[in-house]
C-alpha cells in the first residue's frame, strides 16, 4: 500500500475520525516506522513519473502497525 492509499484508509478508521493528521505528518510517521523495522518499502515506477514508496510488512514487528491502519 503507498503512502497515499494508506493516509486515506488511515482517515477512515474510528482512529482516524479521532486524530487528525495531515499527509506530511503519515510520511514522516512511515519513514520512522520503517527504521524502527515494522514496515519496509519498494519503489514502484510510474512511467514518467517519479517512482512511489509502496509499503510493506515485513513480517517481525508490522503485525500490530497493520492491524490499526
Amino acid at each position: 500500500m503507498h503512502g497515499y492509499e494508506m493516509f486515506h484508509h488511515f482517515r477512515e478508521t474510528t482512529l482516524g475520525q479521532i486524530v487528525h493528521i495531515e499527509m506530511s505528518q503519515m510520511y514522516a510517521f512511515l519513514k520512522k516506522l520503517g527504521h524502527l523495522g515494522y514496515i519496509e518499502a519498494e519503489l514502484e515506477p510510474q512511467g514518467s513519473r517519479p517512482p512511489r514508496k509502496v509499503f510493506s510488512s515485513n513480517g517481525v514487528r508490522s503485525g500490530s502497525f497493520f492491524s490499526v491502519v
